[in-house]
């Protein structure tokens, strides 16, 4: 399971940053931490490396967010206890 930690920088327009992070909360896609002037920190747990990116896409196409910066990245390694037949 990917887990990533990311930093969403966003938009000094106070209106459009405040109307980003309300859709970012209702959506469920993430956890956010603490806002901290135009930064804000979350982490994105995806079922897989696709919806992961497809998440961190979705919140940079955000129009209240300027950039977004992965400061944490983990993939679960398989365990190879239970791979089979290679």
């Amino acid at each position: 399971m990917p887990i990533n930690g990311l930093l969403i920088n966003l938009s000094d327009d106070e209106v459009l940053a405040a109307e980003t992070v309300d859709l970012m909360r209702k959506s469920g896609k993430l956890e956010m931490g603490e806002l901290a002037d135009r930064y804000l920190p979350v982490v994105v747990e995806a079922s897989n490396v696709g919806v992961s990116h497809d998440v961190h896409e979705w919140i940079d196409d955000l129009p209240g967010v300027v950039s977004v910066d992965v400061i944490f990245a983990s993939v679960e390694e398989p365990n190879r206890n239970k791979v089979e037949n290679i």
